[in-house]
């Protein structure tokens, strides 16, 4: 039998508080949490054609972004640009977890 965790958040962009030492701790407490469960696939909310630029964002990814705002890529999303930065739960959470455990991708 597979197990599935689907988890929602709200979207972490442009929230002040992101980087805030009391937002970061909560943030690596839920990863911590997280990782316990030994995830082996990790997916976040963005259309599957941007797949090899994540990935090739994932390789390069440095963690020290995740404390501050950091530009880290465009994409067309529902017929508009949108700009992901390190804020973006894609990063907060998905990346943060993926590299915690290891993931390759």
């Amino acid at each position: 039998m597979t197990d599935l965790i689907f988890l929602g958040t709200t979207h972490f962009s442009n929230r002040e508080d992101i980087f805030t030492n009391k937002m970061q701790k909560e943030i690596d407490d839920f990863v911590e949490h997280m990782a316990t469960l030994c995830p082996t696939k990790i997916a976040v909310e963005l259309p599957m054609r941007y797949q090899s630029q994540l990935e090739s964002l994932y390789q390069t990814f440095d963690a020290s972004a995740l404390y501050t705002k950091t530009p880290m890529a465009t994409f067309e999303i529902y017929h508009n640009i949108s700009e992901f930065s390190s804020d973006n739960e894609i990063f907060q959470l998905g990346v943060r977890l993926a590299k915690k455990l290891g993931h390759a991708t």
